[in-house]
């Protein structure tokens, strides 16, 4: 750990609780903007998991399910 993260630290325990969880929402938001923005690409996942259900019957499947809430 280098020596500004060290002093960084020791001045972050020095805080007030509140002052520490206004720090991190800060840095929270912080990582949130400087993060670039990445997108799922939906089209890439088509037909992923199909050997999951290849010989389960969609309207059975369903059944279980109901029966398994109840």
């Amino acid at each position: 750990m280098n020596r500004n993260l060290s002093q960084i630290l020791s001045e972050i325990s020095a805080l007030e609780l509140s002052e520490k969880l206004r720090l991190l929402e800060l840095i929270i938001h912080n990582i949130n903007l400087s993060s670039e923005q990445q997108y799922l690409d939906w089209i890439s996942l088509y037909g992923s998991g199909k050997e999951i259900w290849e010989d389960e019957d969609a309207q059975e499947y369903v059944n279980n399910l109901r029966e398994d809430r109840q």
